[in-house]
Parts: structure tokens; sequence; C-alpha cells
């Protein structure tokens, strides 16, 4: 994956008291009275809890000590915490490293990191694409004047402010934003979205027809295809020579003029997004992902959707129920290896597998391409 030169890290482009705790650190000083930026009063509570008793090993969220010398993502004292606080250090954890490929693909994220934020990206030397979903996020995309970016939203929507302006996206809605004007961008609700930029050829700002900063509704056969086509790149492996990549930077921006040219005035999206059926299975996912027993079965049954639907909803994504259900366990398994040392069985039923083999089985199919 190329990180474009031009990026930079998420510290550096967010103001002090927004800054979220990227690496874990411990503090050299007992801790006293925390700071709290940003944090909601739950999370105030649970923070100075730690505190209390005598938690010297991180601070929560985004707490900071008065001595500014320990950032971290959250409490790793797992004997003095609550079962609350290690949740929401489990969510914190994979929202941070999903923020931080966002960064690394040029969406510099903004205020508070979303816990629950997914992001999967790639890039190649002149395009990059990618898929995420989070319950709110806020971004500055990197200011770039050979590039164009696309947003499609698949469900909730999207406030993007381009050069002062606002501009309003709903679901279904596909919007060109020209690198070389400063933009902005927040989620106004729960939102899944794909997301591209390129170095286009034919489709450059003021050298194409299709208008740049205006959502448009997207329908037909090449949107169904572009997503495809983004979902296939990220499970396989870049192109083997600049030919080939060349190529394949080609076949993109001439599907994207395809799917421009197939949009409508008027669109209703499906209804498996309409609904916000995904973003609402995300979060029965993770009220039960711990229980070795929850599957795609329980999962449809716990949302009152048939099977068929669920999965519809989560192939347009590029995923399936199976896999974020195993996504979390092993995020959960990830954060209690760091956070302790339990035998292999205890680890495993703990973050909702059934016993230490399918969790190394699941972290087998996590590292594959």
């Amino acid at each position: 994956m190329r990180t474009p030169a031009h990026s930079t890290s998420i510290a550096q482009n967010t103001a002090p008291q927004e800054v979220l705790a990227l690496r874990a650190a411990r503090a050299d000083t007992t801790p006293t009275e925390p700071i709290f930026w940003g944090l909601s009063r739950g999370s105030q509570h649970l923070a100075a809890k730690c505190a209390r008793n005598g938690c010297r090993s991180a601070e929560f969220g985004t707490a900071r000590w008065p001595s500014g010398n320990a950032l971290a993502i959250g409490c790793k004292n797992v004997a003095n915490v609550d079962n609350e606080c290690r949740r929401r250090a489990s969510r914190m954890a994979m929202g941070i490293s999903a923020a931080e490929r966002c960064n690394d693909f040029g969406w510099h994220p903004r205020g508070r990191i979303d816990p629950a934020l997914v992001a999967e990206t790639a890039q190649q030397t002149r395009f990059g694409f990618g898929h995420a979903w989070s319950r709110s996020a806020g971004y500055a995309l990197t200011t770039a004047p050979e590039r164009v970016y696309l947003v499609l939203t698949m469900e909730g929507g999207f406030e993007f402010t381009v050069d002062g302006s606002v501009v309003s996206a709903e679901t279904g809605s596909l919007i060109l934003l020209d690198g070389e004007v400063p933009t902005g961008a927040r989620t106004t609700t729960e939102t899944a979205r794909f997301v591209w930029y390129l170095e286009p050829t034919f489709l450059r700002a003021g050298r194409s027809r299709f208008a740049y900063g205006e959502p448009i509704a997207t329908s037909g056969s090449t949107v169904s295809a572009l997503t495809a086509m983004t979902n296939s790149l990220l499970r396989t492996a870049p192109p083997a020579t600049a030919d080939a990549e060349r190529h394949l930077t080609l076949a993109f921006e001439n599907l994207l003029a395809g799917v421009l040219h197939e949009a409508k005035p008027a669109h209703k999206a499906a209804p498996h997004h309409r609904d916000g059926l995904f973003m609402a299975a995300l979060d029965a996912v993770e009220d039960n992902f711990r229980d070795p027993a929850f599957n795609a079965t329980r999962l449809a049954a716990e949302i009152s959707v048939s099977q068929r639907t669920l999965y519809n909803a989560f192939s347009s994504m590029g995923t399936t129920p199976r896999r974020e259900i195993e996504r979390r366990r092993i995020t959960e398994a990830t954060r209690l290896t760091e956070a302790s040392i339990l035998p292999a069985a205890e680890l495993a039923a703990l973050a909702g597998f059934t016993s230490a083999r399918q969790l190394t089985r699941a972290l087998h199919r996590s590292n594959r391409p």
C-alpha cells in the first residue's frame, strides 16, 4: 500500500484539545486528577474511576493526565476496572486502527474518533479505494491538485464543506470532489460508504461535463459493477506490473464515467440501505459477539429480517455477517492478549470463540490477503 507523500499523522492534523490517544504508554508518576477532552459524561466517570483505583497504565479515550506524559487508548489494568471500561477500551482500539488507515488514505480524522469505525482501504500509484462504516465521523481531505475524490453513500448521510460552502449527500448519492479545493466531510448519522480517489485523465475538474461538489443520484448496473470491483480489489493482491496497474486505473475511470452517465434525477435506494439495516446489524453484533452461539442466523432474528435480506445488505459492502462477527471477536481477543496473560482457552471464551482452535483458525483467515 502506498502512503501519500503529503499525508501527515492524525496528531499533526488535529487540534490539541481534540487529540485522541493513538499509542499506549505508561505514566512515570501516579495519576491524580485527569483532564478530559471530548468525552461523554459516562466515559469521564469511567476514566475517573480508573484513576481512583490507582491505574497507572493508561488513560481512557481522550483523557490525558496533567503531567502530559501518558497517551494511550484505554486502561490495561484489568484488575482495577469494570467490564464496561474494558469493552469501551476494546472498541476504542478498533476505531483508532481504522482511523489511522483513513489518515493514510488522505482522509484526516477531526474531532472524536468513533470507536465503532471500520475502514478497509488500498492504494495504487494513481488511485485508491475503500469502504468504511461508522456511527459518526469527521475528516479533512488531503489537498492534492492532481486528485479527484469520490464518495458513494450507501446508508446514512454526509455533510461536505467544499471551499466554505456546505453540501449534503444522502443515501444512494455519489459526489465528486476536486482535490485542489479544501474539503471537509462529516457524517450526519450512522453511515456506510465507499470512497475513492484517482489522478484522472478525462474526468478532471473543468475538463469534464460532470459537476463537482454536487451530489448525484445513482442507479443501474454500472454502480453495482463499481462497488463489486472495489470489494474484489480489497480482497486481492495489487497488480504485479506497472502496465497492469495503468490498465486497471483506466478501467476504473471508465467505469466511473459509466456510473455518472447512468445517473438519474430521482432514485430510491434499495430497501436494505434506505432502512439502515447494515448499521443496525453491526449494533446487534456489538451487543452479542461475546456469546459463542451468536451467528448469522441469530443476527437475522435479532433485527427481525430474513437471512437473505441480511446477506444482501452485507454483500453490498463487500463483507458477510460471519466475517463481521469474527472481526469483532478477533479485535476483542487481541485486546485481551495485550491487557493480560490468560490461558488460550479462557482467552478464546472471553472473546466469543468456542475454543482456542477456533480462535487460531480465525486469526489465520484474518491474515490472508
